[in-house]
């Protein structure tokens, strides 16, 4: 072995020493850079939190409100964060110790959450639909979800909702059919045929009156368009009973709302079902009134008090396909049947789960207006 040899593969050693040596400084340096801007952040997080009105100040009382969130049946969730809106006021901070949720109720806070096209994706309850329905629309977010949206919308385009009439009159006389055979054979009990909806079947009478006079043939476009008595008595139902209760969104960076600031990384909660039983923007609020619909009544209300179909870039992208739905199924029924409610509307029990669910409703009772049905 000559010298040069050794020599040469001594100066590779020392090299790779070096490069090795060099790599762990580098990875120790960022690791230190890291935690410095770890805990400058941390440290700015928990200030803005400490910020925030609060249920969780303190570990013992974090462990009781997660406790008693825990504790909680479907039917007692609703009335808890309702409780809890009132005695802190319109925001409140949660610590879950995995997650830090926000709940809002301020109209004006939910449309700078909801109008801001940063924040769109869904919070964490989310996830539990994706072995049901993948990564789709409702759950994917930013260019997969701008993506869908922009493939659907044309879906949803008026001309082609018109061409859904036809299918909507067929389901509801088939309904109007099955309701008639169930007054015959006095079934009372209609939780397997329809939800119940809250009418005021004199006014929805006279309208459709007005409109179809005696004829029973199927309702048109323009007949669902002039259902303004009607359009006011479904909107009023759902503002008692909003299809989806909740709305949650993960914050991929901070949020600036109308008081407070919020961090990135924490979970927006707002519940629509509390939110429309807000006393300042409908008095009397557990009180079934159509008029507050009225344009008067609704002029001076905020755009963002009322939102049974969200609001926003992540609003149902269904809403009108779902109104003239509603519009056709119940016209047709009331068109041919008298319906009496043989109960109260304090006989309607619902609890929350991914949508409002409904645990106990008055029976009714159902006589048909004419001896036969289109079949």
């Amino acid at each position: 072995m000559n010298w040069l040899s050794i020599f040469s593969g001594a100066l590779a050693s020392v090299s790779n020493i070096s490069i090795i040596i060099w790599l762990l400084l580098i990875t120790l340096l960022t690791c230190r850079l890291y935690k410095i801007y770890y805990d400058e952040r941390a440290i700015e997080r928990r200030k803005q939190i400490s910020l925030l009105p609060s249920l969780t100040k303190t570990y013992l009382e974090t462990i009781n409100c997660i406790w008693q969130v825990a504790s909680l049946r479907p039917l007692d969730t609703l009335p808890y964060f309702s409780s809890v809106l009132k005695s802190v006021g319109p925001l409140v901070y949660m610590n879950t110790i995995i997650r830090d949720y926000v709940l809002i109720n301020d109209p004006d806070d939910i449309k700078i959450l909801l109008s801001s096209t940063q924040h769109i994706t869904k919070g964490p309850e989310y996830s539990i639909l994706e072995p049901w329905l993948s990564t789709g629309l409702l759950t994917s977010t930013d260019e997969k979800w701008q993506t869908r949206r922009k493939l659907l919308t044309n879906t949803f385009h008026f001309k082609i909702l018109e061409s859904y009439i036809p299918a909507f009159n067929h389901h509801a006389n088939g309904l109007v059919q099955s309701l008639a055979k169930a007054s015959k054979n006095n079934e009372i009990d209609l939780h397997s045929h329809v939800t119940l909806c809250a009418l005021d079947i004199a006014d929805i009478r006279e309208e459709l009156q007005g409109i179809f006079g005696d004829s029973d043939r199927d309702a048109t476009m323009e007949d669902l368009k002039s259902m303004f008595t009607l359009e006011r008595v479904i909107k009023e139902t759902m503002r008692l009973y909003p299809s989806v209760p909740s709305v949650t969104r993960r914050l991929n960076q901070p949020i600036q709302l109308k008081n407070h600031s919020i961090p990135a990384h924490s979970i927006i909660a707002f519940s629509i079902y509390i939110l429309h039983r807000d006393e300042s923007m409908y008095p009397n609020p557990e009180v079934f009134d159509p008029d507050r619909f009225l344009p008067e009544q609704c002029n001076d209300r905020h755009p963002y008090g009322y939102l049974p179909f969200s609001a926003g870039s992540r609003n149902c992208i269904g809403q009108k396909f779902a109104m003239y739905l509603m519009k056709t199924v119940l016209s047709t029924v009331v068109r041919h049947m008298k319906l009496e409610t043989l109960g109260t509307q304090k006989d309607i029990v619902v609890s929350t789960q991914l949508v409002l669910k409904a645990d106990s409703l008055p029976s009714l009772k159902l006589t048909p207006l004419f001896e036969n049905h289109k079949k």
